[in-house]
């Protein structure tokens, strides 16, 4: 029997199966040794089939227990190979035991920074291709067996690609479920949009009972981020950024598959609500909601910055009526920063209330719904004016059916009211002067859902009231304007509207009725009725339409007017304004008006030119001194024109094709303004809607022509273009019509013309100008501008200017950027220092000796020659500082004829909106130095302070001025003044001169401390000398003074101490030779006007006489021929005093004694400042004569010790007569004339003196009183 298995037998299987042996071990090798490249082929070719994508595997490791794949990605076909999925690494433990015995393949499954990358296009469809799923049936079997113990994912990522927008990344998640008894999984996103995101669960795999519970760190959400987010609509809000974050638990049911039956609890909260318009709206908002047992619950409750929010919902999800309840209250509301936080701005400020519920029930397919809404506004301010509380209250409530023929089926109801506004707070607001009265509304409606956009089926209603009003003096009689719609109609209806004037003791002084004297019984009675259908709002001949008008009893300015009624009328298309005329003083007003309207297909099918109406109007003679009159009494300014206007005028307007046609004149005669004739002048003008055209001209305005051409198309003003032109207009004329008188005479003509192109913002705005006036003179100087250019363009306007003025030259240039300078003028308060314009104004060149006749008509300086420089420059840096503008000057070879003051003087200041700062003046004056600063507020009348100085100046140059003083005076001085300005302007003097000569005087040296004070109310100077000194003749004259000048007149006490003065020193080449003086000086004056006013005395001692050289004394020398003395030392003794006073404009010299080589001088007198002199003058020789022996016995020690008798003085003038001369000189100090006068006798003072001089004053004091007794 033949058996296969016996290879011993067969030997031809034998080797058969040591083949096959063999071949099997060598496939098994080649398996084991290309199993890694096998699989990843395997893998990339099946999973490339699968998947529909291509699968690339960069590396496989096939262990005995473990699989390791490296670098697995998922490229898509239809995306050019873009990657859809990408693994960095899985590593797989294998378990074939556990698989056999409990279906666990896997030990562990690791997947390492996988990335799932999800696309869509720009209008956001999805771009992926992924494998199509099919659900078994078993879908939901239990026990649930997983074929791993563990599964593991380390930071997955998850990126959103759409086109044109930033992809979204959420990175850093981890994964790990552990499938043992339990199936256990943790998880956790590390960068979830910036935040942290936790979960895990616990499920029982038999039946999937367990819990769940997931944790939100805070995440923080900003609009402009999310903006840019895949997916999500473009949006442009303020920048709004919050923070979130919350748990939820969750507990899952044994075998439930369907989630509302899952009980779970959510809480968290919304914190740091931020929005860059509104700022922070709410700190914390916390909320919280449940679901159990099919019943869900939210609830919502937080503080907003401007108020408070809450919120309640309740939902039963499982019932066969699944319904919904919810609350909502919002409080305290600020509505401004609400709308800023929206993005708009509206000029209301409120606080609103609102309070609503709605409930919602779903039952046989059909949805029943209630809302309630209650809102309040309070606290209302519109555009700064108070409103009283609106109230609304909104209802809805009706069914939506899907399936009905009328899905939705319901009522809304809208109800408002108001008290409304105040009257007196509107004029308060927009200062239109005293108001009363209150406006107040109310409105209803209500709409069906059904018929939501028909409507005819609309229903409204509503009203005004107005109560109590009266502004200006004017009184409104309560009134009632309603408003209804009804079956496709609205009506309006404003019944007797009456207007009428209070009682004088009821209304304000300054009113208008009083400053227009309306007369106290003038009534305006009107009326208005109106119906309009809205179905066929374009059939015009359904239109009614009536306007009444009536006015009474009315007079403006104390002229009565005329009474009037007009109707304006719409009925069946027709318009028609019946006529009118209205008079006042001899002004006559004609106004008469008519219209068509009519349907557009009517119009066309007639060959009419469709709806229309028209105006035509007359008016005059108008008096300008009428309307000047009206203006000043409601303005309280005056307005002094002049001269007669007469108008007329129509208007067409075409209705159907939304088209007009107007056009008139104006004649202008007899102008003037404030006496100045203006001239006449026509203007004409014609408008359509395709644009506007006016002219006007003068060939007499100011003595000159304008012409005035303005055009605009379209009737958009913006591109408008005007053009002026100015020919040879009188300078005088055009001056006066802004100042009622001229200080000074004008002349000259100006001319100029403007064009200006695109009027509606400053960029756009194109203007040129040119102006130069003609032979303009200022009090007969010339002062001309040449050429003046204007420019705007791009938002800038340039100024350019160059001209002549007293014989100099003159440039302006100026620039600025229109919005700044538009932006700084609607600024409160305005500040100058901040004024956009920058410019440079310079003056060179200018004759002091033209525009000195202009500061000083009296022409006391008319001597003074010289040049001055001017720039006042303003930049950005200056401007920058807080300056208005940076100021330079310097004046150049000023001279007083021909006599030179200073050869250049220069400084620089800056000017601040409130004060003036001179910094520096430096420069040569009088051939010194001249230096100086000061500072003055400009916001008080005077105050600030001052330093000014003069160094080694010429006193001759600086007398230069008077001539007869600077011909006799030299030498050098200096002054420093300092002080301050006030209503109290004080200084501090220092005057010093060196080598002083006048009229021959010789003085070393003069310092003078000087403090004075001016009072700017009463204009007086007081002033204060002490330490005053001047050398001179080797000695001192110390000087005290204080005084006042006020009106005119001066007070003073000045005392002049002089010492030890050397008159041979005093004049420069000549010698008094007075011999030493001393003595006091002492001047008195109260209120003086002039010298003549001034008191004074004085005593001065002369000592160490050389010889006589006073005048009227020092011809008696050579007169009386006296011969050398002899006698006794006493007798040769050289000297004198002099006493007097000064009054009333004389000096009287009481006594002057003077002694001197044999001669004995005794004067007396009066001398008039101006030199004149009347002296007595008696002289005494000492020559041999009788009154020898008595003047020998007089010696005598028994003389000196006794009385002297009485007969020995009596005989002294017989003694004397022949050694005495009595000499009267008269004439001037300059050419005395001395007439001798024999006989005289000796007065008693002649005689004390002489014995004084020659026996003592013991003698003289004797003998007088000797004969004092005797006289009696």
């Amino acid at each position: 029997m033949f058996n296969p298995f016996n290879l011993n037998r067969h030997p031809r299987l034998r080797r058969l199966r040591q083949f096959c042996l063999v071949s099997l071990c060598l496939i098994v090798a080649l398996l084991c040794l290309g199993r890694n490249w096998i699989a990843r082929h395997a893998i990339e070719r099946i999973g490339s089939y699968v998947l529909g994508n291509t699968v690339h595997l960069q590396q496989i490791e096939i262990g005995w227990r473990t699989i390791e794949l490296e670098q697995l990605s998922i490229l898509e076909k239809a995306l050019d190979e873009t990657t859809q999925v990408h693994i960095e690494r899985i590593s797989v433990a294998t378990n074939l035991w556990g698989g056999w015995r409990s279906g666990q393949w896997f030990d562990s499954i690791v997947l390492r920074e996988p990335t799932l990358h999800l696309r869509f296009d720009a209008d956001g469809a999805f771009l992926n291709h992924f494998p199509t799923t099919s659900t078994g049936q078993n879908g939901n079997s239990l026990p649930l067996k997983l074929p791993f113990r563990a599964l593991l994912v380390r930071q997955a990522s998850l990126i959103i690609h759409q086109t044109d927008r930033t992809p979204l990344a959420v990175r850093g998640a981890s994964l790990s479920i552990q499938a043992e008894q339990q199936i256990r999984i943790r998880g956790e996103i590390t960068d979830l949009l910036g935040s942290k995101l936790h979960f895990q669960s616990q499920l029982s795999p038999d039946d999937l009972s367990g819990s769940s519970l997931a944790i939100l760190r805070p995440l923080q959400l900003n609009s402009k981020d999310i903006a840019k987010f895949p997916l999500l609509p473009a949006f442009d809000i303020p920048a709004t950024r919050v923070t979130l974050e919350g748990q939820l638990r969750a507990q899952h049911p044994a075998g439930e598959f369907n989630l509302l039956k899952h009980s779970m609890a959510l809480n968290g909260r919304i914190s740091d609500f931020h929005s860059a318009s509104c700022g922070l709206l709410s700190r914390e908002i916390q909320f919280n909601g449940s679901l159990l047992e099919g019943l869900a619950t939210v609830q919502l409750a937080g503080a907003l910055t401007h108020g408070n929010i809450a919120c309640d919902a309740t939902a039963s999800l499982t019932t066969e009526t699944p319904q919904a309840t919810g609350t909502f209250r919002l409080s305290d509301v600020e509505l401004q920063p609400l709308a800023q936080m929206l993005g708009f701005e509206i000029p209301v400020e409120a606080i609103a209330t609102t309070n609503g519920n709605a409930q919602l029930v779903y039952h046989n397919k059909l949805l029943n719904f209630q809302a309630d809404l209650a809102q309040t506004l309070a606290n209302i301010r519109v555009d700064g004016v108070p409103v009283d509380d609106v109230a609304t209250h909104l209802n809805c409530t009706g069914s939506y059916a899907p399936n009905r023929a009328q899905a939705l089926v319901g009522v809304l109801t809208l109800e408002t009211a108001s008290d409304g506004v105040a009257l007196q707070s509107v004029a308060e607001r927009y200062a239109l002067g005293a108001a009363t009265g209150r406006l107040g509304w109310q409105a209803s409606g209500t709409i069906p859902l059904e018929t939501l956009t028909d409507l005819q089926t609309y229903a409204a209603q509503g009203s005004v009231q107005a109560s109590e009003i009266s502004s200006q003096g004017l009184i409104v009689a309560p009134l009632t304007a309603t408003a209804s719609l009804r079956d496709g109609e609205v009506s309006i209806d404003c019944r007797a509207v009456e207007l009428s004037v209070a009682q004088a003791v009821h209304r304000p002084a300054n009113c208008i009725v009083n400053h227009v004297r309306l007369s106290d019984n003038a009534k305006l009675t009107s009326s208005l009725r109106a119906t309009l259908p809205i179905a066929d709002l374009q059939n015009r001949r359904h239109w009614r339409a009536a306007v009444d008008l009536e006015i009474q009893h009315l007079s403006i300015a104390g002229e009565p007017l005329s009474d009037f009624s007009t109707r304006a009328a719409l009925d069946a298309g027709e318009l028609q304004l019946s006529p009118c005329t209205i008079r006042w003083r001899n002004t006559i007003c004609k106004i008469t008006g008519q219209g068509h309207l009519s349907e557009p297909t009517n119009a066309s099918a007639a060959g009419q030119s469709g709806s229309s109406a028209g105006v035509r109007f007359t008016v005059g003679p108008i008096s300008l001194h009428d309307i000047g009159e009206l203006a000043a009494g409601a303005s309280s300014r005056p307005l002094p024109i002049a001269g007669a206007v007469h108008t007329t005028g129509a208007v067409r307007v075409d209705l159907q094709r939304l088209n007009f046609q107007a056009g008139g004149d104006m004649q202008i005669s007899d102008a003037a303004y404030a006496g100045a004739k203006i001239g006449d002048a026509k203007l004409t003008w014609d408008a359509t809607a395709q644009g506007a055209n006016l002219h006007s001209q003068s060939s007499s305005f100011l003595g000159g022509t304008y012409a005035v051409d303005a055009s605009m198309q379209s009737l958009d003003w913006t591109k408008a273009q005007v053009r002026a032109s100015l020919q040879d207009a009188a300078l005088s004329r055009l001056i006066a019509l802004g100042a009622s008188t001229t200080p000074l005479p004008l002349g000259g003509t100006v001319s100029g013309a403007l064009e200006l192109h695109s009027l509606g913002d400053w960029d756009s705005l194109d203007a040129t100008g040119w102006g130069a006036t003609q032979n303009a003179s200022v009090a007969g100087i010339p002062l001309d501008l040449h050429t003046t250019v204007l420019r705007v363009e791009n938002g800038r306007v340039s100024l350019g200017a160059a001209g002549s003025a007293f014989e100099g030259q003159l440039a302006i240039d100026a620039d600025a950027k229109l919005a700044d300078v538009w932006d700084w003028s609607q600024r409160e308060p305005l500040a100058l220092q901040r004024l956009p314009v920058f410019g440079l104004l310079r003056a060179t060149s200018l004759k002091l000796d033209r525009a000195l006749p202009i500061a000083d008509p009296s022409g006391a300086l008319r001597p003074l020659r010289g040049a001055i420089h001017f720039s006042a420059e303003r930049t950005a840096a200056t401007a920058s500082k807080g300056l208005l503008a940076s100021l330079d000057f310097s004046a150049e070879n000023i001279r007083w004829n021909r006599a030179s003051l200073s050869q250049r003087v220069k400084g620089s200041a800056s000017l601040h909106p409130q004060r003036l700062v001179l910094h520096n003046l430096d420069g040569q004056c009088f051939g010194g130095s001249l230096s100086g600063a000061a500072e003055v507020d400009l916001t008080s009348p005077l105050s600030g302070s001052f330093r000014m100085g003069a160094e080694h100046v010429n006193l001759r140059r600086a007398a230069a001025p008077v001539r007869s003083l600077a011909r006799s005076i030299s030498g050098t001085g200096s002054v420093a003044v300092q002080g301050r300005l006030g209503n109290t302007t004080t200084a501090s003097l220092k005057l010093h001169a060196n080598n002083l000569t006048m009229h021959e005087v010789v003085v070393q040296e003069v310092r003078m401390p000087i403090e004075c004070s001016l009072q700017l109310a009463s204009q007086q100077v007081r002033w204060q000398c002490r330490g005053g000194t001047i050398h001179l003749g080797r000695g001192t004259i110390s000087v005290t003074s204080d005084g006042s000048f006020a009106n005119g007149m001066a007070s003073t006490n000045t005392h002049a101490e002089l010492r030890q003065i050397d008159t041979a020193q005093l004049l420069r080449g000549k010698a008094i030779n007075a011999g030493t003086v001393s003595g006091d000086v002492y001047i008195q004056a109260q209120r003086a006007n002039t010298a003549n006013d001034l008191q004074g005395r004085f005593a001065i001692e002369l000592t160490q006489l050389q010889s006589l050289e006073i005048p009227g004394i020092d011809q008696f020398q050579s007169l009386l021929k006296l011969s050398t003395l002899s006698g006794p030392s006493f007798l040769q003794q050289d000297g004198g005093s002099v006493h007097g006073r000064i009054a009333g404009g004389l000096v009287y010299v009481d006594d002057l004694f003077v002694s001197k080589s044999g001669l004995q001088v005794l004067l007396s007198g009066t001398s008039s400042l101006d030199g004149r002199v009347n002296f007595d003058v008696t002289a005494l020789t000492q020559q041999s004569g009788p009154a020898d022996g008595l003047i020998s016995l007089a010696q005598s020690p028994l003389m000196l010790a006794a009385p002297a008798p009485v007969a020995l003085l009596m005989k002294a003038n017989e003694a004397l007569k022949n050694r005495v001369v009595h000499v009267q000189v008269s004439g001037t100090a300059a050419r005395p004339t001395l007439s001798l006068q024999p006989g005289k006798k000796l007065s008693q003072d002649a005689l004390r003196m002489f014995i004084s001089g020659t026996l003592g004053s013991q003698a003289a004091d004797l003998a007088t009183r000797q004969q004092y007794k005797s006289t009696r």
